[in-house]
C-alpha cells in the first residue's frame, strides 16, 4: 500500500536525517514491507508526495549531493502532532504486517472520549461554539456552549480547553464525560494573547486555575529509582542538580501530587516545606487506613 510506503519514508527520512534515492531503495529492500519489490522513481515519487500531503510537509531536494530531506524536521519534534501522528501510524502499519503476531501483543485501550473528536475538531477549525450535555462525576448534568481552543490527551483520556458560557470562564471538559454536543451556527475567536503551551506549560495533567501558585519542587530520590527517573521525568520541567536530587517547576494539583506519591517510598519531597507536609498528611491518611481491621 502507498500509506506503508509513506509511513516506512517519512520513518526513514525522519531517522537518517537525509538520503540519496539509492541509499532509500536499499533500505527499502531490506525493510520487512517490500516483499521484494522495488521502489522505482515513479512509486518513489508517489510515495514522497503522500508523506507531503499527509504531513503536511516539505522534502526537499539537494540537487548537488542526490540527497532527500525534510525542509523542516522540527514538525517531528517530541510535543508535536505531527510526531504523535507519524509514531501512532507507524506503529499501526507494524501490527498489520504482523497480524499473525497481534495475540502476543498486550496493548493499552486507546485514549477514551475519542468518538467525540470529530465534532470537536470540526468546531475548532471552523470556530463555532459546540452545545455540549456534560456531566461530571458526582454532579448533576449541565448544559454548557463551549468555545473549544485545544485539545488535550493526558492519562489515556481526551480533554477540551475553551470558553464555558455556564461557568463563564475557560474550563477542561473531559471527552468520555460528554453526553451529547451539537455544533451550533453561533462564531468565537480564540483571544489573541491565549497560547495552548504556554497554558498549560507549568500544569501537571489538566488541571489550571488562577489561584494555583508556582512552584520549585524539589524531591529525593531512591538510587534504584534514578534510572527511571531519569528516563521518564515527572514534568517537562524536570531537572537533576545532584545526584539523586531532582526538581520541578510547576502548580501543585491533586493530579501531581497523586503522581508524587504514585512512586511510593522511591521518592521524597524535601521542599518546599508546605508541600512536603501535604504529601505526608496525605501519607498519614493511607496509613491509617491500612491499620484499621478488616
Amino acid at each position: 500500500m502507498i500509506t506503508d510506503k509513506a509511513l516506512w519514508l517519512a520513518d526513514f527520512l525522519y531517522r537518517k536525517k537525509k538520503a540519496t534515492r539509492a541509499q532509500v531503495e536499499q533500505a527499502w529492500q531490506k525493510s520487512n514491507i517490500s516483499y521484494g519489490k522495488e521502489l522505482n522513481r515513479r512509486t518513489f515519487q508517489e510515495t514522497k508526495n503522500k508523506v507531503e500531503h499527509l504531513f503536511d510537509t516539505t522534502i526537499a531536494y539537494n540537487a548537488q549531493t542526490h540527497e532527500y530531506y525534510f525542509e523542516n524536521p522540527d514538525i517531528f519534534k517530541e510535543d508535536s502532532v505531527r510526531s504523535w501522528l507519524l509514531k501512532t501510524l507507524s506503529v499501526s502499519s507494524i501490527l498489520q504486517t504482523y497480524k499473525k503476531m497481534q495475540s502476543r501483543i498486550l496493548l493499552e485501550e486507546p485514549a477514551t472520549g475519542y468518538f467525540h473528536l470529530s465534532e470537536l475538531l470540526n468546531a475548532m477549525e471552523t470556530s463555532v461554539k459546540a452545545k455540549l450535555t456534560y456531566h461530571p462525576f458526582n454532579k448533576d448534568s449541565y448544559t454548557t456552549l463551549l468555545s473549544a481552543y485545544c485539545l488535550k490527551v493526558f492519562k489515556q483520556r481526551w480533554y477540551a480547553l475553551g470558553f464555558s458560557s455556564y461557568h463563564q470562564e475557560v474550563r477542561t471538559f473531559a471527552l468520555d464525560r460528554i453526553e451529547s454536543i451539537e455544533l451550533t451556527g453561533t462564531p468565537f475567536s480564540i483571544p489573541a494573547e491565549f497560547n495552548n503551551k504556554l497554558y498549560f506549560q507549568h500544569c501537571y495533567g489538566i488541571t489550571y486555575a488562577p489561584h494555583l501558585e508556582l512552584h520549585k519542587i524539589t524531591f529525593k530520590v531512591n538510587s534504584k529509582h534514578i534510572p527511571y527517573l531519569r528516563t521518564n521525568p515527572i514534568h517537562h520541567s524536570q531537572k537533576e542538580t545532584t545526584e539523586g536530587i531532582f526538581h520541578i517547576t510547576a502548580y501543585f494539583s491533586i493530579e501531581l501530587m497523586q503522581e508524587l506519591l504514585s512512586h511510593g517510598s522511591n521518592i521524597e519531597v524535601i521542599a518546599p516545606s508546605s508541600i512536603r507536609n501535604k504529601i505526608r498528611e496525605e501519607a498519614m491518611k493511607i496509613i491509617e487506613n491500612y491499620q484499621k481491621s478488616l
